[in-house]
């Protein structure tokens, strides 16, 4: 069974409460005024990488945020000592008072409530797309290739110089060789180096 939203705010009020039990007569924690407050849950569909985050402050709420996207292809076993990491987070940071991250006081609150302290998930992550380029002609052999922010402000009329040959490269020197991302630049390109091609006969 996959998880969902209201058992992912279960599992982190469960988790809580067993560390409640743990540590409730455990004199050697420096701080107890946190106990009692369960953290805020939060969801994110921008995480595909990260299954988890813990966010922790000494004069604010604390927070746990999970990802929608493992949490709609990882089954409820599995993901559940997720939970549980990040739990451990802010329990390891407000309870013993130290920025725990994934040291020693993390591993022990992992090791207390029974699970494996372990830093990284073994999921499947979803593969980050990549950015379309654009080849545009500078001083290199064969022209250099430009992200696209870079080549709409090209278009607008902002300079860059290459890195490789410290050519200039401007909207003066687009040439057809450029390849286009998608139509609507190519719509823009096309009337780019007509308007130049108008304008270099006029100056000849």
């Amino acid at each position: 069974m996959l998880c969902t939203r209201q058992w992912v705010r279960e599992r982190v009020q469960y988790w809580w409460t067993k560390l409640q039990e743990q540590y409730l007569y455990d004199d050697s924690i420096p701080s107890k005024m946190w106990m009692g407050i369960v953290p805020r849950v939060q969801f994110s569909n921008r995480m595909t990488s990260t299954a988890g985050l813990a966010y922790t402050s000494y004069t604010k709420e604390c927070r746990v945020k999970f990802s929608l996207f493992f949490m709609e292809t990882v089954p409820q076993h599995e993901y559940d000592p997720t939970i549980a990491h990040e739990v451990a987070h802010i329990w390891a940071d407000k309870m013993l008072g130290s920025d725990a991250k994934h040291g020693w006081s993390w591993k022990q609150v992992m090791r207390a409530i029974g699970q494996k302290p372990d830093v990284c998930h073994t999921y499947d992550s979803k593969p980050r797309k990549k950015r379309a380029k654009v080849r545009i002609y500078c001083g290199c052999e064969g022209g250099t290739l430009m992200g696209r922010t870079q080549y709409n402000r090209l278009l607008r009329g902002k300079n860059y110089t290459c890195r490789k040959c410290n050519c200039r490269c401007s909207s003066d020197i687009l040439t057809k060789a450029l390849v286009p991302f998608n139509k609507a630049v190519l719509d823009y390109q096309k009337k780019t180096l007509a308007e130049l091609d108008l304008t270099s006969a006029q100056k000849n």
